[in-house]
């Protein structure tokens, strides 16, 4: 059946010319984030157009940020997730083999002309983008010859191959999977880079300790050609595989470390709901001696109050603003817990902790320490507490000048 890419009006085409963007990279960032988002639109209604857009953007993708300047690594990053959400749409497309030939070579020579290596991930998704078995055993027979040429160059001859990533992915699209550890059985070191798809091929002949085994002898496991982390890969065939509390012991943590410690602990509870949540938090806390503290908002996301008091409260330092907000929250709720956590908000504070603290800061700590204990009778002994807190501050400290005075009315 031969699916029709009737001819569309892309909005994005226009803004996607040569150098069409200057150095600044956050205009050319705004624009790859509209594009894709037009072409997933139009892919909930026709896959096919859609994956024609998605072939016509990468395209005129490079071309069009060439002059941006990408030392911050926000432009590569932008580029990088637009691959992501793109290439399950020409993967999946209701496209004839003909048409799928079309897109590949398009992509392949737009590939080939990238030298600024935005588009390096397209090799790693190679197989996918063939849609087939039979697409896929073609372009692996096409590419085997120079990626058997590179990968048995241990001469240091600086023979480069373009085309190693896109090969393995084909073989394994296809079901080669011995054909893909044939390849990588070489001493050669640039074959080191390309070693999880050895870890990929043992594991899809069901060989789930082999890969580990395999993933384990790779030397560098942070310079891989396709940007996948070792441990989230090794995760994901363990848990495959049934073996989800081998996968978290062995890689839960490492695997999912996130840019906020409590974006961490939910990627790890959500992926893990057979861990107790208490675990979870526990062995995070352990994980990182010396910034107990900064789990603060984890334990108290998952409930865990005494967790969080005891976080507040311990020698490493708690952010003393997230500190307040949260004693503020609970200061009629849970007294009992907004007290503390309040004077501890004014320890860290006294101490010279957090971020452009005002005295307005304080004064909040403060009121907030005093409402909560005198719903719990424990006023007089909060203010003994807070006046401890000052006695020692030199005159200097903003805590001190901001509380003194009050303390003393």
């Amino acid at each position: 059946m031969t699916v029709k890419t009737e001819k569309h009006q892309w909005e994005f085409r226009t803004r996607f010319r040569k150098n069409a963007f200057g150095w600044r990279s956050q205009p050319a960032i705004k624009r790859v984030k509209e594009a894709v988002k037009e072409i997933k639109k139009v892919a909930k209604s026709n896959s096919a157009l859609a994956a024609e857009g998605a072939v016509l953007f990468l395209e005129r993708l490079v071309p069009a940020i060439q002059q941006v300047d990408g030392s911050s690594g926000g432009m590569g990053s932008a580029v990088f997730g637009a691959i992501k959400e793109l290439a399950p749409i020409i993967a999946n497309s209701e496209a004839d083999v003909e048409k799928r030939r079309q897109w590949l070579d398009r992509l392949w020579q737009t590939y080939l002309e990238d030298n600024m290596g935005y588009l390096d991930s397209l090799g790693e998704l190679w197989g996918e983008f063939c849609g087939s078995q039979l697409v896929a055993a073609q372009w692996a027979s096409e590419l085997i010859d120079g990626t058997r040429t590179a990968f048995n160059d241990s001469t240091g001859s600086g023979f480069y191959f373009k085309g190693c990533n896109a090969c393995l992915s084909s073989l394994y699209a296809c079901g080669k999977y011995s054909t893909i550890l044939d390849l990588l059985d070489s001493n050669s070191r640039r074959v080191e880079l390309y070693k999880t798809w050895g870890v990929k091929a043992l594991a899809a002949m069901g060989k789930v300790d082999e890969s580990l085994t395999y993933a384990q002898q790779i030397s560098d496991p942070y310079n891989l050609v396709n940007r996948e982390s070792l441990p989230a890969l090794c995760e994901e065939i363990l848990i495959s595989a049934g073996r989800e509390e081998e996968a978290y012991r062995l890689f839960g943590l490492k695997a999912n470390y996130r840019q906020t410690y409590l974006a961490t602990y939910k990627a790890i509870a959500k992926k893990y709901p057979g861990i107790d949540k208490n675990v979870i938090l526990q062995d995070l806390i352990n994980s990182t001696p010396g910034e107990e503290g900064k789990w603060f908002t984890s334990a108290r996301e998952a409930e865990r109050l005494d967790i969080a008091l005891e976080l507040a409260q311990t020698k490493s330092s708690c952010d003393p603003l997230t500190l307040l907000r949260t004693a503020k929250k609970f200061s009629k709720s849970n007294p009992e817990f907004a007290l503390p956590i309040a004077l501890a908000s004014l320890r860290w504070i006294s101490m010279g902790y957090g971020y452009e603290i005002s005295n307005l800061d304080i004064l909040s700590a403060y009121s907030t320490a005093v409402s909560s204990a005198e719903s719990i009778d424990k006023y007089e002994e909060t203010i003994e507490e807070i006046a401890e807190i000052v006695k020692d501050l030199p005159a200097r400290n903003l805590v001190s000048r901001t509380l003194t005075s009050i303390l003393h009315d």
